[in-house]
């Protein structure tokens, strides 16, 4: 069995080490923001692109747009169609 002495050694030094978000050029709280916002663009695209396709669809599929609207909520099987 090994002695202590040669198992510490043979560790890395953590000392001179610094965390990652010391070695960032700017401010780490710009990461979180960044995704935070990354985040509500896609989710604010994906609630709009139901508005803009409304329309096109409910012109192809002969429905109004409460129609359009109220059939997925309501029924189950007209959210594959959709």
């Amino acid at each position: 069995m090994a002695s202590p002495r040669i198992l510490r050694s043979a560790r890395p030094s953590l000392s001179g080490a610094h965390p990652w978000y010391v070695r960032l050029p700017f401010y780490y709280g710009w990461i979180i923001v960044a995704v935070g916002f990354i985040s509500s663009v896609f989710s604010i695209g994906l609630t709009w692109t139901a508005g803009l396709l409304a329309v096109p669809m409910g012109a192809e599929l002969l429905w109004s747009r409460s129609e359009f609207f109220f059939y997925p909520g309501v029924d189950p099987r007209y959210h594959w169609q959709l």
